[in-house]
Formats: structure tokens, C-alpha cells, sequence
């Protein structure tokens, strides 16, 4: 977990951000994300093989933060998913979740799962399922 924290702060302190409220788009494989802006943060740390990711700052206020993100198989066949996400501050609380599990790891990361009431425990190759929560920090 130490080593997800460092590339995590790494990401924070070289990326550019963008204007708040704009949404990035994001290719995970294996390199460093750009950070977000908002008033709580959200990172992708690391993902599942085979998925493309994109992540949204979808609201922004003074005492928190919204995101999407949408979760593409890019692979050949079927994939359970999964997302280790980071959190920041790291005491953030969620007020609202939409389609997906989440587990809190501690020092603020997540990992984030589909869920079977959203019916995307599993994507199909090229499936797209999009999930996302609020914070409170």
C-alpha cells in the first residue's frame, strides 16, 4: 500500500490540473493519472487489467466533491472489475454512491467493485458501466 501512496502523491505534485469543474479523461496502464481538482480529490491508483478509465469532477462546492468515473473493458473477453481509488483528504466521508461496492483499505483509498443490483459485477468486451460517488470534507 506504501508504494500506491507515493505514485498517488507523485501524480498530485507533477500532474497539471485542469479548471475545476472540467472533466479528464483518463488511459490507465500503468503510468501515472493527472490530478483532479475539486474540492476533495479522487485519484485512480490502479485498476484491473484490461480496463480504460475516465473520470469526471461532475460537482464541485465549498464542503465537497462529486465524481464519475466510466469503466470500459477494453480486453477480448469478459472481466470482473475492480478500481483502487484515493481519496484526499483522506477523512473525506461519502454521502452518496452510485452502482458500485466500495471497501474502504484505510488512509483514505477505496476499492471500488460492480455490484449485482447494478449488473456489473462483470463486463462484457467493450461493455462501459459508469459509477460514482460524492464526499463531504
Amino acid at each position: 500500500m506504501h508504494r500506491a501512496r507515493k505514485v498517488w502523491l507523485l501524480a498530485l505534485s507533477t500532474a497539471a490540473l485542469a479548471c475545476r469543474g472540467e472533466g479528464t479523461i483518463l488511459e490507465l496502464d500503468g503510468g501515472l493519472v493527472e490530478a483532479a481538482t475539486g474540492t476533495c480529490r479522487l485519484e485512480i491508483v490502479d485498476a484491473a487489467p484490461g480496463l480504460t478509465l475516465g473520470r469526471t469532477l461532475t460537482s464541485d462546492w465549498e464542503a465537497g466533491s462529486c465524481y464519475e468515473l466510466s469503466v470500459t473493458n477494453a480486453g477480448d473477453g469478459r472481466v470482473g472489475w475492480w478500481v483502487l481509488v484515493a481519496i484526499e483528504p483522506a477523512e473525506a466521508a461519502a454521502n452518496d454512491r452510485w452502482n458500485h461496492a466500495a471497501t474502504a483499505l484505510g488512509d483514505g483509498f477505496e476499492e471500488w467493485r460492480g455490484i449485482v443490483a447494478s449488473n456489473n459485477v462483470d463486463l462484457d468486451a467493450g461493455a462501459v458501466t459508469t459509477v460514482g460517488a460524492c464526499f463531504v470534507c
